[in-house]
């Protein structure tokens, strides 16, 4: 698989990470999209260029949200990876949106094992992972109580 024979997206370009430790930030926190096909529709309309074609034919011939391979979605999140150790960045993968599968199947890519957004400790009022909120959601069935806890309350 070769870089240069991707198609190319004006938001995104593999020298994001150099910029992101140009900028001294310390982790990066990549995720990938799912889109529903109207949002999908909706999303190529705002970019100004057909986001269907970064799907393969075969995603785009399945029913209901488009989404990315497994292998896809790795390679990606292991060359960011390999591209933040190089900077001294820290790396992790947002899942939300992606499925509980997402959240284990590349956990071993992260920085933080146990904070899939790596900003306990580090932003302040953050004291909960998306993980943890949802789990909580599921225990409790209270989504007040739940976004209380995300916003250090």
């Amino acid at each position: 698989f070769d870089r240069k024979d991707v198609l190319k997206l004006d938001y995104f370009t593999w020298d994001l990470v150099d910029a992101v430790a140009e900028h001294n930030v310390g982790t990066l926190l990549a995720g990938v999209v799912r889109l529903s096909p109207v949002a999908l529709k909706q999303f190529s309309l705002a970019i100004g260029q057909d986001y269907s074609k970064f799907f393969s034919a075969n995603a785009l011939k399945e029913r209901g949200d488009k989404r990315f391979s497994d292998s896809e979605i790795a390679y990606y999140y292991k060359q960011l990876q390999i591209d933040c150790r190089k900077k001294g960045v820290q790396f992790t993968t947002c899942y939300i949106g992606n499925g509980e599968k997402d959240y284990f199947q590349y956990q071993d890519l992260w920085e933080n094992k146990s904070d899939c957004c790596n900003a306990r400790g580090k932003v302040s009022g953050f004291q909960a992972s998306a993980h943890d909120v949802l789990h909580l959601h599921d225990k409790n069935k209270n989504v007040t109580a739940d976004l209380q806890i995300v916003a250090g309350k």
